[in-house]
């Protein structure tokens, strides 16, 4: 088995319903930028461009600069003890939540409890789908939501259904009422995936191949609740078109963890009715929007297909977040190489599931984090 020898980095949730072109939070220090988001108003992204938006705002920038100094280097107890993701659930059974600072659950608010919500709101965005605010709970800051009434079925069935994993953004309420829907969720000071370079260069010390790596291991936790929850089948993320797409459908936590964030367009997979996912969006028609290196080859040429393509895409999530860590997250993507080559199969049968990539990225973090010390330490494992 190879050696690896790695420096670890010195020492080392903003909930954003964010969904646009702007690249500037997705450069990291030294690294390629990602390709801008295409955009198709009505069928691929939920957000419109507005220049003067919460990616530019101070509000943004003060979320960034979140430090938790109680971070936890080994992470939160209910993630890392979790054997199979998708039965890991929140402390609170289904119908309740409970928010940072909250020592009990509470059922999930309905509209007669909106008015303990501040109606002095801080608004966030907006788009084609949703608008959205920040606000607070009895003090407790929240993200709400406002969706079309189209979309905020198919939104709020599927954030529900997949309650409460620890893996999901966790549900606060949702009120039917308003000729706009609204949805009221937990708040992530980090915000989406996409801000990792934004957060990284905030706080260097997160700039660690083993907390990178962590990232990755609840990645490759998220599809396996997607994959191995639903007892029929499995279910696709659609809206995952592109390496920049995945990154908006992701939330950083207080902790740095990764939670599944945007669950509008999921579509199932059932073997046993012979049912393939089918992810309508519009760009699966305008090959000119699509990259044939990214998508895998059934995904590009039909449109139907079964979980496996979650899959295909996980070396180009890898590479982006194991990038920020220089030289030694390289290290760590010639030990992943073997499983992101299966990865990237072109027969959907030969790629690893879910939890065959869990297991792969786990082992990796694993030797990654048997030596760990203080953050400065020469680890040399395997």
């Amino acid at each position: 088995m190879a050696r690896i020898a790695l420096i670890l980095a010195a020492t080392t949730s903003a909930f954003v319903f964010d969904d646009r072109s702007d690249t500037s939070l997705l450069e990291p220090r030294g690294k390629k930028v990602l390709d801008p988001v295409l955009e198709d108003r009505e069928d691929i992204d939920y957000y419109e461009d507005n220049i003067e938006d919460y990616n530019d705002s101070e509000e943004l920038r003060r979320d960034l600069m979140f430090d938790n100094t109680q971070l936890s280097l080994g992470g939160g107890a209910s993630k890392d003890d979790c054997v199979n993701p998708w039965e890991c659930n929140r402390p609170c059974p289904i119908g309740y939540f409970r928010l940072d600072g909250m020592d009990t659950c509470h059922r999930w608010l309905e509209c007669s409890d909106w008015p303990d919500l501040d109606q002095n709101r801080t608004y966030l965005t907006q788009g084609s789908m949703k608008r959205v605010f920040k606000t607070t709970w009895r003090g407790i800051p929240v993200i709400l939501a406002r969706v079309k009434r189209f979309k905020y079925y198919s939104f709020i069935n599927n954030l529900r259904s997949l309650q409460p994993s620890i893996f999901v953004t966790q549900l606060v309420g949702a009120c039917e009422n308003p000729a706009w829907p609204e949805v009221v969720l937990e708040y992530h000071p980090r915000g989406r995936l996409g801000n990792l370079p934004a957060v990284l260069e905030m706080t260097p010390k997160l700039a660690s191949p083993h907390l990178l790596m962590r990232l990755l291991v609840d990645y490759a936790a998220v599809l396996s609740v997607l994959h191995h929850r639903e007892p029929e089948g499995a279910r696709v993320l659609c809206d995952t078109w592109s390496l920049q797409k995945i990154s908006h459908q992701f939330l950083l936590t207080r902790d740095f963890r990764l939670l599944l964030n945007d669950v509008d367009d999921v579509s199932l997979v059932i073997p046993s009715k012979s049912r393939l996912a089918r992810c309508n969006s519009g760009f699966y028609t305008r090959p000119e929007l699509l990259d044939p290196d990214f998508l895998a080859p059934e995904e590009y040429s039909q449109g139907y297909f079964d979980q496996s393509v979650d899959i295909y895409k996980a070396p180009a999530v890898a590479q982006w977040i194991l990038e920020s860590a220089g030289r030694e997250g390289h290290i760590l993507l010639e030990e992943l190489e073997p499983i992101h080559k299966q990865c990237k199969s072109v027969t959907p049968a030969e790629r690893p599931t879910a939890e065959n990539l869990l297991s792969e990225y786990q082992r990796v973090f694993s030797m990654t984090r048997r030596e760990y010390a203080d953050g400065s330490k020469v680890i040399t494992t395997l």
